[in-house]
């Protein structure tokens, strides 16, 4: 279980601490300009060993481009493969409806949890994706799905996804990733990402998550 608190809510940091919670993250003025956040997480499962990288063993390059340049059926099938590739299994349904939210243009409403998709593609095939979701307080939360590591294109989506970003006047973008993914993280430091935290499994068990973020 994890849950996010102001930094200022004294009271609720007492009480979190002593239920058994423990900091995982430090959001810079995530949700608003004036205070930072607290992440707090406790594990109520059995400890489970750090799962090992699922690193790529290929190095295509890819181009960038818009998620509606695939069929969106090929598309879905291309992000639950990347997406096991990188993070953990989804099923189909799951991935379907992040290509169509993406692909849905009426889907604007924060409440609607809209979502946003940029890939990578090598021919026809999309070996790259990163999945960006607006949040309260003029964040922007991404999630990068590879199928290459090709630091160039992996480097190119990181850049695009901060544009997407600023054209949507937001004023703080935050990556998370699987700890255990260094290629990933290393492109993220070197583009000027700071980290916030880590998130112990807080997807699947086995698998811990860095925050890194840049304001702009």
């Amino acid at each position: 279980m994890y849950c996010t608190a102001p930094q200022n809510s004294f009271e609720v940091i007492k009480y979190l601490l002593s239920s058994g919670y423990r900091v995982e993250a430090h959001l810079d003025r995530h949700y608003a300009r004036d205070h930072g956040d607290l992440v707090f997480g406790k594990l109520i499962g059995p400890g489970v060993e750090q799962q090992k990288s699922r690193k790529p063993n290929s190095n295509q390059s890819g181009k960038l481009c818009e998620p509606d340049y695939f069929v969106r059926k090929e598309l879905s099938n291309a992000l639950k493969r990347l997406f096991a590739n990188t993070w953990f299994e989804i099923d189909l349904e799951f991935a379907t409806k992040i290509v169509d939210d993406s692909l849905d243009s009426s889907v604007t409403s924060y409440e609607e949890k809209p979502k946003w998709l940029m890939c990578l593609r090598d021919g026809d095939s999309c070996i790259g994706a990163a999945i960006m979701l607006p949040k309260r307080g003029g964040a922007i939360k991404a999630l990068i799905a590879r199928g290459t590591s090709d630091r160039g294109s992996l480097k190119q989506l990181i850049k695009k996804t901060e544009e997407i970003a600023k054209e949507q006047s937001r004023r703080k973008i935050y990556f998370l990733h699987p700890i255990a993914d260094h290629e990933v993280i290393d492109l993220l430091i070197a583009g000027g990402y700071l980290p916030e935290g880590l998130l112990r499994a807080p997807y699947v068990d086995g698998r811990d998550v860095v925050v890194y973020s840049k304001f702009f």
